[in-house]
Formats: structure tokens, C-alpha cells, sequence
């Protein structure tokens, strides 16, 4: 949405055109503004890891958990349709991890764990998904939470 102009947007949503958000939720005050304003129709927040850990994941120096909190707990409240995701990697998460996500969106409409896929693109490849079983048992837990829990990614 950075490259439409606001009359781009406008035109979309006359011509009745549905508008997806795809966010790692670092900016709350963005996504509270499209969505007030009617600019978007639904919102897909990746959840790259337990908020215990999220600064480890991410590495960056403006990281701020804060504010992927606000982004969480605003989409929680149900302003907009949403879901959250996370990209499951086995080497960076542990089921106990999953419990915290868990925990932490309680409640959520809907999350997608998308099993890691190795590919062409990736640089230094160190990276391995978990079988579709794990993903099973990590789906499992989190429905204690999150009544609709979906695997995303691996064969059936």
C-alpha cells in the first residue's frame, strides 16, 4: 500500500476490489489507520516467534516488542479479519515455544504454522522443516488456544 496513492486505495475499494495486508505487525499505527479508514479487508500477521524470544528471531536494532504486541492485540479485538502465521523452522522453534505463541493470541480467529520450505533462493541453507507428524503434534497444542489451527506447506 506504500506505492498506491490514497486515490489508487479509494478507487479500489469503489470498484469493490478486497485488499489484503500481509505485515510483520512492526507498525501498529499503520495497520489501525488502514483499517479505520476502510482500506483494508484483511490483515495476515506473521508471528515469527514466543515474545520471549521474538528479539533473538528478529536481530534488529528498532526492533520493538511493543509494538508487535499493539499489532496483535489489536487484531485480536476484531476490528478487521485477520489470521496469524508462522514460518515453523526446526532449528529456531521448540514446541515450549509454540505454548507461549499459544498463550499470547489466545483466542486468535484463525493461525497458519507453514512448514520451512528450502529453496533456490536461500543463501547459506541451514535451515530443516519439521515432518508433517511434529507439525501435527505442534497443531495439537496450540488448538488448547486457538480453535482453528492449520498446517500449510506439506504434503498430504
Amino acid at each position: 500500500l506504500h506505492l498506491c496513492d490514497r486515490r489508487q486505495r479509494q478507487m479500489c475499494i469503489r470498484d469493490r476490489y478486497l485488499v489484503k495486508l500481509d505485515t510483520n505487525g512492526s507498525h501498529p499505527e499503520v495497520l489501525k489507520s488502514l483499517c479505520h479508514s476502510n482500506l483494508i479487508d484483511y490483515v495476515a500477521m506473521d508471528i515469527k516467534h514466543a515474545p520471549s524470544r521474538y528479539q533473538e528471531i528478529c536481530n534488529a536494532p528498532s526492533f520493538s516488542m511493543e509494538k508487535i504486541a499493539e499489532s496483535a492485540a489489536f487484531l485480536l479485538e476484531g476490528t478487521v479479519a485477520y489470521e496469524f502465521r508462522t514460518t515453523v523452522v526446526k532449528e529456531l522453534h521448540a514446541l515450549k515455544d509454540f505454548e507461549e505463541i499459544g498463550v499470547w493470541i489466545t483466542g486468535a480467529d484463525s493461525y497458519y504454522l507453514q512448514s520451512y520450505q528450502e529453496s533456490e533462493q536461500v543463501i547459506h541453507p541451514v535451515f530443516s522443516s519439521y515432518t508433517k507428524k511434529e507439525l501435527e503434534d505442534i497443531q495439537s497444542l496450540l488448538q488448547k488456544y486457538i480453535p482453528h489451527v492449520e498446517i500449510r506447506g506439506v504434503d498430504a
